[in-house]
């Protein structure tokens, strides 16, 4: 986060996903301070220096949010397509509040579901391929207020009307052990498509034999009836 000419640059923060999926993420955030005096110096009685404002509210806000943006969505979903949606909700948190939410278990198919590989993908040796079954998935919901409104905790520093006027994800690294998994199901999948291909093909094959046998009968009956 920036204020002024004060800024901070921290390593990639080290996030739990939804799924347990240990990663590292880069992000930035930029906020506006108030320039009107009556705020501005309120503020200053606060924080009395502007690295003291940065290290005790920014820094701790930033963090906070980023690792609650990280518990909204799985690794997985985030490589799915869901990026845009993932800085969406981390600059959405920065501005708004971080939402207060429920957690629970579900069952789903997973027609790519890997025997033995646990959430974090931590798995000792290559887990063996199924052809299908069922995984558990945290379902996460945002709790609602009698309005309709997202419950949030409200980000402290908006007290002093800091504004955040730009907040980016930049970068998502999993852990390798997720890497190495995601690559068995891409395979398995692909496996999976050229076996099905296979399959096509064969019945195809063996609906083209019956047909020839079937023209075959049929030209030799025509012609048992021309000797006749």
């Amino acid at each position: 986060g920036s204020g002024g000419n004060t800024s901070a640059n921290l390593p990639p923060q080290n996030v739990v996903m939804l799924d347990q999926v240990d990663s590292k993420i880069s992000a930035t955030v930029r906020y506006r301070i108030p320039t009107d005096r009556e705020t501005f110096l309120r503020m200053a009685h606060e924080y009395r220096t502007p690295e003291n404002l940065l290290n005790t509210a920014l820094v701790p806000a930033f963090k906070e949010t980023i690792q609650a943006t990280g518990s909204l969505m799985a690794a997985e979903e985030y490589y799915s397509g869901r990026r845009t949606e993932f800085n969406a909700e981390f600059e959405n948190q920065m501005q708004n509040g971080i939402y207060l939410v429920t957690r629970h278990q579900v069952k789903v198919d997973d027609p790519t579901a890997v025997a033995s590989a646990s959430a974090d993908g931590s798995t000792s040796g290559s887990p063996d391929l199924e052809t299908g079954g069922t995984k558990t998935k945290w379902v996460v919901e945002k709790q609602r207020l009698s309005d309709g409104s997202f419950r949030r905790k409200t980000q402290k520093f908006t007290d002093y009307s800091i504004q955040v006027i730009e907040a980016r994800a930049t970068d998502l690294v999993p852990n390798q052990k997720f890497v190495e998994r995601m690559q068995l199901k891409q395979q398995a999948a692909a496996d999976r498509a050229i076996a099905q291909e296979k399959r096509v093909q064969e019945e195809e094959q063996r609906l083209l034999a019956i047909a020839k046998g079937d023209r075959e009968v049929a030209e030799q009956q025509a012609e048992a009836k021309k000797i006749q």
